[in-house]
């Protein structure tokens, strides 16, 4: 797959925007350019993903993933 194709699979969020996820553990975030707060149900640290950077989910349950600026990312699937 060329990267034309993966820019094209991207997500693009808006400013503040939010996206849940439910049960996302091992799966990853790959943020294309600008920058997302991710905060999961019971885990008391928040992370900051910047652009070309990626986090993957280890918990279960609800996952918030909140766009500070108007983002592109990528949500891959579990290996």
């Amino acid at each position: 797959m060329g990267t034309t194709d993966l820019l094209s699979a991207a997500t693009s969020l808006a400013a503040q925007s939010l996206m849940r996820l439910r049960d996302a553990r091992g799966r990853k975030v790959l943020v294309i350019d600008a920058l997302v707060w991710v905060t999961q149900d019971g885990h008391p640290r928040d992370i900051f993903v910047g652009a070309g950077e990626s986090f993957e989910f280890d918990r279960s349950g609800l996952t918030l993933v909140q766009a500070l600026e108007p983002t592109r990312l990528l949500m891959l699937a579990r290996d």
